[in-house]
């Protein structure tokens, strides 16, 4: 009986390398996606309410979104904000969409800061949509696309 309970702690230290090995092969799928780049957000600000959002579509490649992707992403709901009338909207990317190049709301250049404001103006009657979008290298077609609906607080 004793030659028997001597032998025992050998096979289970024998198996022991196999259910690791089954472990880590049914984890292994897990680990991966946990490997994927995260995908730039940009926050919009108004009075002391903010939302913050991952891009509708992104390339992480610096190149342009297929025209198709950008037709699904402009079709997006959006994260909504409600807004007060006479806010202050601010805008606020993250420095790899600052480097790639975004264009603010309303602006005819491309910008590389990370943060760009502009008055609200008047009361809003409806729901405005406000889409930030960075471009490729060439400065000229989408790379990413941000969409938040603005919305009146009152």
């Amino acid at each position: 009986m004793r030659g028997r309970d001597s032998q025992a702690p050998r096979r289970t230290g024998a198996r022991r390398p196999a259910r690791v090995a089954l472990a880590a092969a049914a984890l292994s799928p897990l680990l991966l996606t946990a490997c994927e780049k995260p995908v730039p957000s940009v926050t919009v600000y108004a009075g002391s309410s903010s939302q913050r959002a991952e891009a509708t579509c992104w390339n992480h490649d610096e190149a342009a979104l297929p025209a198709d992707e950008v037709q699904r992403c402009a079709t997006q709901e959006g994260t909504l904000l409600e807004v007060h009338s006479g806010d202050v909207i601010g805008i606020s990317v993250d420095k790899e969409v600052a480097e790639a190049g975004w264009r603010p709301p309303g602006a005819q250049e491309i910008s590389h800061e990370t943060y760009y404001s502009l008055p609200l103006g008047q009361e809003l009657t409806e729901e405005v949509a406000l889409d930030i979008v960075a471009f490729d290298e060439s400065g000229e077609q989408p790379r990413g696309v941000w969409r938040f609906r603005l919305t009146s607080a009152s």
